[in-house]
């Protein structure tokens, strides 16, 4: 599963958890620390990938 398929289905869960179980509950804080770390992740390829991209090198 790619990591945006991940990040959606993670956040939907902890949606549902919220509605269905409140904001403190601690499957809705763990759902939320797990989108954390997916969101940051996802930052993180996305800036290493800038890093690399060959074009921007040459443009400038």
């Amino acid at each position: 599963m790619d990591l945006t398929k991940a990040i959606e289905l993670t956040r939907q869960a902890m949606i549902q958890s919220i509605y269905s179980k409140g904001l403190t509950d601690v499957e809705t804080l763990k759902l939320s620390q797990e989108l954390d770390k997916l969101i940051v992740e996802s930052q993180r390829l996305k800036r290493d990938a800038k890093k690399l991209d060959p074009f921007e090198v040459i443009c400038k």
